[in-house]
């Protein structure tokens, strides 16, 4: 402890204040240090920016990330130091005091306190702790939890068992924890039990295949899906696999940051192959975990969504279907095409009641079956005049994945008079005309008539129109709205809000989307919008 005293200092004013600040900068100090070894002794390691890499190197390690302010976290440290008593020698507790170092900890994404990460042989795992409770029980129960995820398998009836301890997939490390060589493959496995909600298993000799009719070298990590006859192999070096009992998945190439994302080319000299790292490991499994035809519901949909952009932007067919044999036909043919075309579309299906949200926005009747293609926002529908039959629909994707097809343009009547009080109104048949005029910017308001906020759409687009024709004139430009209910755009000009609002820029063509702000949920303000001309037309207008 260290006591300062400095009410009988004779120094005066300036000399006073700097005699003070050094006083509390001293207790503050003999404070921190008093914190640290306190623990220190409990097993707690109080880190800087610059240890923590050090720290984090090997082994499970949880940092807790706390401010000396928070009410929260100091009910929480009791916790924390009965957490570290727990997990001796299971585990290494860290803590960082946050907010003095805020600059140095982006990478954390640390939103509020206390926080806790994890990490496992060095990775930061973006599955963080936050959502625990805060208690010492909580966190010791979670590690040992993931302690025991993992289990060893050695015939095919040991893969089935250990399904009932997860989710989805079996995934198997297929090696030997105590070879050298297999080191990288085994350190993914320990990081995957913290990370995956699939059950886990290692496996040291090739029983666990027999009659899948995989065959592979260790080491490898083998998933196996709702069947034990559907089996993918994971190993550096290959990309799209296809062993003999296999799925097919996509091959790889990496985006400018170097993650692993889906590609088109099948050549071994333009692959980039997969690594033993967790980054790389668990890309795969998201696109490993993807149905070859999986049924969409209202539940389901959003995972569909997801994983078709997690594996790269991959389409979504989507067949509708009665529940009658000729239903029942269209499925299986279904089942067939999209195992032989894995690499490029996601197959689907729904039954009539899904449909009627979709018809209309797709240029379907309504009836079943029916079936359309989503492509990155590009809509693909079967004709209505055409029978859908099994061989029509492999032969509907076979033209879409050779490029054969064009777009569904889904259209209104274009009006007679498309412009009033200086807003163009757009259909589907003369949106790209008018978008694609590079010699004016225009200004897009997106819209549904059932949309609630529909009407108010429109008025702000007239205000908006009236603004720039009578307060603050600008020359070149386009005010012009359309409702997507009856009409269908490319996909790369849709926002993921509706209503939503967009600018395509003069002279080049680009486009903006507009981004809202802390009041997305009440929309836009007029003048958030004429910022928003202004930014991408105001001097081309002027």
């Amino acid at each position: 402890k260290a006591t300062v005293s400095v009410l009988n200092c004779p120094a005066h004013g300036a000399q006073r204040r700097e005699m003070m600040m050094r006083a509390w900068w001293l207790v503050a100090a003999a404070a921190a240090a008093a914190a640290q070894s306190a623990g220190a002794e409990e097993g707690i390691i109080e880190a800087r920016p610059e240890t923590l890499d050090g720290l984090t190197k090997e082994g499970l390690v949880l940092v807790y990330f706390y401010a000396t302010w928070s009410g929260h976290c100091k009910r929480f440290d009791k916790e924390y130091r009965q957490a570290a008593k727990d997990l001796r020698n299971r585990a290494r507790l860290v803590r960082i005091n946050a907010p003095r170092y805020e600059q140095h900890l982006g990478r954390f994404r640390i939103k509020k306190f206390p926080s806790l990460r994890v990490f496992v042989d060095g990775e930061l795992l973006n599955e963080g702790m936050d959502d625990l409770k805060p208690t010492a029980s909580s966190i010791v129960d979670w590690v040992s939890h993931a302690e025991l995820s993992v289990h060893e398998v050695s015939t095919p009836a040991d893969v089935q068992q250990v399904k009932k301890y997860g989710q989805g997939m079996v995934v198997v490390g297929y090696m030997n924890p105590e070879d050298p060589a297999h080191a990288a493959a085994a350190k993914v496995m320990r990081q995957l039990s913290f990370t995956t909600k699939n059950a886990l298993a290692t496996a040291k000799t090739p029983a666990f295949l027999k009659g899948s009719g995989v065959t592979v070298e260790p080491p490898a990590i083998v998933v196996f899906r709702e069947a034990v006859d559907e089996v993918a192999t994971y190993k550096p070096g290959v990309t799209g696999d296809d062993d003999a009992a296999a799925f097919a998945l996509p091959y790889l190439s990496r985006d400018a940051q170097g993650r692993p994302v889906a590609s088109d080319d099948p050549h071994p000299e333009t692959q980039v192959a997969y690594d033993f790292t967790l980054t790389d490991v668990r890309r795969w499994l998201q696109l490993a975990a993807m149905p070859v035809v999986g049924e969409i519901t209202e539940q389901s949909y959003p995972y569909f969504v997801s994983q078709c952009k997690k594996a790269g932007g991959l389409a979504l067919g989507w067949l509708f279907t009665g529940r009658d044999e000729a239903g029942a036909a269209l499925r299986a043919a279904a089942l067939k095409v999209g195992k032989a075309l894995r690499r490029k579309i996601v197959l689907g299906y729904s039954g009539k009641r899904a449909l009627q949200h979709y018809k209309a926005e797709v240029g379907m009747s309504g009836d079943v079956p029916a079936f359309f293609i989503n492509a990155k926002g590009d809509y693909y529908t079967f004709p209505k005049d055409t029978a859908l039959t099994p061989h029509a629909l492999e032969r509907f994707l076979g033209d879409f994945v050779d490029g054969k097809l064009a777009p569904t343009v889904v259209s209104e009547p274009a009006p007679a008079d498309p412009v009033r009080d200086g807003v163009t109104t757009l259909v589907g048949t003369t949106f790209l005309e008018a978008v694609g005029n590079k010699a004016v910017g225009v200004f897009l308001a997106f819209t549904r008539k059932s949309h609630a906020g529909h009407a108010r759409v429109l008025e702000e687009t007239a205000q908006l129109a009236k603004h720039f024709t009578d307060v603050n004139p600008l020359r070149d430009l386009v005010v012009a709205v359309i409702d997507l209910e009856n009409n269908s755009i490319p996909g790369r000009y849709r926002g993921e809000a509706i209503p939503g609002f967009g600018f395509v820029v003069k002279g080049t063509g680009e486009y903006r989307i507009w981004t809202p702000g802390a009041d997305k949920d009440l929309g836009p303000r007029p003048v958030d919008l004429q910022e928003f001309v202004l930014r991408h037309h105001g001097m081309n207008g002027k």
